[in-house]
């Protein structure tokens, strides 16, 4: 059985294009008898409504734009120390991280900025 692709012409698609047909068309006879559906082909006639999800880590959402993200490298020996006491902080790196930023910040932040101005000056 041969197939005839005149009806599929890319050109005849595009605007402002035109191709002379040819005369010659060949037609594929009519079957005899209609191929009855089975199953399998049914269950791929469904539609796909389903959007595929993104891959990797999903993204948090920072609601109220009070953080930005950063990259910090940490030293391989902290991080195998991290490793035994993460349970602690649900292994939230992150959230020990800031606790620890909090509490320097806390404690030393008017001396850090006496530094910082004094070497602004000079």
């Amino acid at each position: 059985m041969a197939k005839g692709f005149s009806k599929n012409n890319p050109l005849d698609k595009l605007s402002g294009t035109s191709v002379p047909k040819s005369t010659e068309v060949q037609k594929e006879p009519p079957a005899a008898v209609e191929p009855k559906q089975t199953e399998p082909e049914q269950k791929q006639e469904k539609p796909q409504t389903t959007q595929k999800r993104k891959v990797g880590r999903p993204k948090t959402k920072d609601i109220k734009n009070t953080c930005k993200n950063i990259n910090v490298a940490v030293p391989i020996t902290l991080l195998d120390k991290w490793e035994d006491i993460k349970i602690v902080h649900g292994s939230n790196l992150t959230e020990y991280i800031t606790k620890l930023i909090e509490k320097d910040m806390t404690a030393n932040y008017e001396h850090y900025k006496d530094i910082a101005d004094s070497l602004k000056n000079i």
